[in-house]
């Protein structure tokens, strides 16, 4: 089967130039004596003037720098370990503008998305938290809550839902705290768009977070 074009994987590159001038003045010093005797009978006269002139040097050194790096956003998946690095853009299904993840496997048309992290925007909470911010995801060992959040996500990434992990925990892992802060987690109970999204105590604690999100294309 055909991979989708919005889960390419994207090599990040990285390209370093750098440009140095030098300019250097030298230094000169002059110097002159010149002496000059008169006598006579009874007095001697004797003049001695010494002139010196002295430049210093002058060094400038000029340094021009350009690198490129992978992009922070992208609108597929890249593929390994990226420590929520990348932003995924999505399509807003459910409040899910953006997914960011600890890593990606993909294998043909299946893609495996570890501890995925969203960014809510123009959706509803049945509680306190509020839109346009970062949260972890609850995943509730495989129940239908964690089934539904998933869902949400392969769909906001116009993908279907696969399967997700069974397996139980506590917090996410690696740097989402960049990101997730405050340090919140949610669930849905349902992946429809007129489902609310509620609070699920902490992301760095949260009780069964979700290890694993798997859709197709």
């Amino acid at each position: 089967m055909k991979k989708s074009l919005f889960f390419s994987e994207i090599e990040p590159t990285t390209t370093s130039t750098t440009t140095t001038t030098s300019t250097t003045s030298s230094s000169s010093s002059t110097s002159s004596t010149s002496s000059t005797t008169s006598s006579s009978s009874s007095t001697s006269s004797t003049t001695s003037t010494t002139s010196s002139s002295s430049t210093s040097s002058t060094s400038k050194t000029t340094s021009t720098t350009t690198s490129t790096t992978a992009p922070t956003t992208a609108n597929g998946l890249l593929s390994g370990l990226q420590d929520y690095a990348i932003a995924v853009i999505g399509n807003g299904y459910h409040g899910i503008q953006m997914i960011r993840y600890s890593s990606a496997t993909i294998t043909g048309n299946i893609f495996v998305i570890n501890y995925p992290i969203v960014y809510l925007s123009g959706t509803t909470f049945s509680t306190t938290y509020v839109n346009n911010a970062w949260y972890g995801l609850h995943g509730g060992c495989g129940n239908a809550n964690g089934i539904a959040g998933c869902t949400a996500v392969c769909k906001a990434l116009s993908k279907n839902y696969f399967n997700m992990t069974t397996d139980c925990g506590t917090g996410f892992i690696g740097s989402f705290a960049t990101y997730v802060n405050p340090d919140r987690a949610v669930y849905t109970s349902a992946d429809t768009v007129s489902t609310p999204w509620t609070d699920y105590n902490q992301a760095s604690t949260c009780s069964n977070p979700m290890f694993y999100c798997t859709c197709s294309s």
